[in-house]
């Protein structure tokens, strides 16, 4: 086993509190066992850990690291452009797919060349396609997609994200129609809205793949709408 192989989870505040403490752990437990790293930690230690390095103003975006020898923590003031919100996001298409997606391994050679990949090329993340033709995942985040008032997200082969889990239970909750499907490029592209979720930014809209707009090429009313439960949960 690689001494340097381990998981990793990226968390971030929300008025100076730590988000889904609790659900982070547990896949970051759960990924450890799958890969045999021990956590010499409890979850109590571990939120502690986290606890003691957020910042006193402003929001902060932490990362933790376990390998089978050190235990790793990260902390920086977490800084993100309200553009990102208001007129979206552009992405591509990558062909590849992770091996082990429900682990959040540190092994990430295929995510991180995709999402650099992208940003190299001026777009935010990159849309993973696998051999079969589809789409279960961004590079570094989940996809939700919107069509006919109906919201999709895939279910299977992908990380299951902690903002995603709550964007699903918000859906639920107010009665937003969700079903699960896993999309086709061409199913993308003929969104009437898409977004991503990622644990250190909430819902990100996809307003354009590569060059085709998506719906009208702005963020649509589903997702300002579960932007909005969002906010008003992670605030709460």
């Amino acid at each position: 086993m690689n001494n340097d192989l381990g998981v990793f989870e990226t968390l971030r505040t929300y008025r100076g509190h730590l988000s889904e403490v609790k659900a982070h752990l547990h896949r970051l437990r759960t990924g450890a066992r799958l890969i045999r790293i021990p956590v010499p930690l409890s979850d109590k230690q571990l939120a502690q850990l986290l606890t003691s390095h957020c910042r006193t103003s402003g929001e902060t975006r932490l990362k933790i690291i376990i390998t089978r020898n050190h235990i790793i923590t990260e902390s920086r003031p977490l800084h993100i452009s309200r553009k990102i919100y208001t007129t979206g996001v552009g992405v591509m298409v990558y062909r590849g797919a992770r091996q082990l997606p429900q682990v959040k391994s540190t092994n990430r050679t295929l995510e991180d060349r995709a999402n650099n990949l992208a940003i190299t090329y001026g777009y935010f993340d990159a849309l993973l396609l696998n051999q079969h033709g589809t789409v279960p995942e961004a590079a570094c985040g989940n996809i939700f997609y919107v069509k006919k008032n109906v919201v999709y997200t895939p279910n299977k082969d992908i990380l299951y994200g902690i903002t995603r889990a709550v964007v699903v239970q918000l859906a639920k909750a107010n009665r937003i129609n969700l079903r699960y499907h896993l999309p086709t490029v061409a199913d993308l592209r003929a969104a009437d809205e898409l977004f991503l979720t990622r644990s250190g930014m909430g819902i990100v809209p996809v307003v354009r793949i590569k060059q085709r707009k998506i719906g009208n090429g702005k963020p649509g009313e589903v997702t300002k709408r579960l932007m909005k439960l969002f906010a008003e949960y992670a605030n709460r």
